[in-house]
């Protein structure tokens, strides 16, 4: 589409007797409830929040979608939905009503996994979908699907290692039976994934966690995980007191705080001694407000599965 510019023609005006002066504009100081520059900030209460989410971004992973899932097409039936193949996927796309009652209208991909050994020296076992649709069983209860979701683990062929990859993205809920206490049952728009791998021979972890956890009780409601990264000492970490990454913190009143982490994101990374202590500093609007410490022991101290 071609760019139109539009032109104002306007007369001339006189000459002034003097010219004012250019408007200089005043900066945004908000009200923290402190003075106009400094936030209110309680290092204590952050640190609390960051446990919080941790502990609860850790129980947001893609099973529950699944058992909702499942419990729908369990009532499928040949034609209702119809199924599709493109590029060796296989997915159904379709409107309908089965004899049973139940109805399907959007499309997924699913992909389930029981000891899959592709010949890449692992094995999968596992659930992943994507899709957008709308379902209900023949008693009516309803399964919205809007993203992606997935819990899989590799496991070695030799049993070195197991690497576990969970995602929950978008926008899920389901008011039948299966998923009670999960997120999916009150409906929610997670945006996290999470890796983990554990070597059983040297008692090696690592952790990932990449995206946001929101309703948190207390003085800071939301928590951002930017590619967390935590190694331990038993997988080549040198740093396993704190990871690497970048921690955004937002409070009740809306505003965000940036932790930047001293950790590794790589176990080639250099990390110094002393910045290794579980502690980074909180900045605000390029305000160095002070050290949040927090136990990140947690994240590698678990034996045969992180979640």
């Amino acid at each position: 589409m071609p760019l139109v510019l539009l032109l104002q023609l306007a007369c001339r005006p006189e000459a002034a007797d003097s010219v004012a002066a250019p408007y200089e504009p005043v900066p945004y100081s908000p009200d923290l409830g402190g003075t106009a520059d400094t936030p209110v900030f309680d290092a204590e209460a952050m640190a609390v929040a960051i446990s919080t989410a941790l502990d609860a971004g850790r129980g947001i992973t893609g099973t529950p979608v699944f058992a909702a899932y499942n419990e729908v097409m369990s009532s499928a039936e040949e034609g209702c939905p119809n199924y599709y193949a493109t590029d060796g996927n296989v997915y159904w796309y379709d409107r309908c009503t089965t004899s049973s009652g139940s109805t399907f209208s959007g499309y997924s991909f699913y992909y389930n996994y029981t000891d899959y050994a592709p010949g890449d020296g692992n094995i999968y076992n596992g659930q992943q979908l994507y899709g957008v649709a709308q379902m209900w069983d023949a008693e009516g209860h309803e399964l919205n699907l809007g993203g992606s979701a997935a819990d899989v683990k590799l496991t070695a062929v030799d049993g070195s290692y197991s690497y576990w990859y969970s995602v929950a993205q978008g926008s899920f809920s389901w008011d039948g039976t299966g998923t009670e206490g999960s997120w999916v049952t009150p409906g929610m728009a997670p945006d996290l994934v999470l890796n983990a791998i554990e070597y059983p021979a040297y008692n090696g972890h690592m952790f990932y966690m990449n995206g946001g956890v929101s309703g948190i009780a207390g003085d800071y409601a939301s928590v951002v995980f930017d590619a967390l990264t935590l190694y331990d000492s038993g997988i080549g970490g040198a740093c396993p007191e704190e990871p690497g990454g970048t921690i955004s913190v937002r409070d009740a009143n809306g505003y965000w705080y940036d932790l930047f982490l001293d950790g590794q994101l790589a176990t080639e990374d250099e990390v110094s001694d002393a910045a290794c202590d579980g502690c980074a500093d909180a900045w605000y609007q390029g305000q160095n407000l002070g050290p949040v410490c927090v136990d990140y022991s947690a994240l590698t101290s678990w034996t045969g599965a992180p979640w």
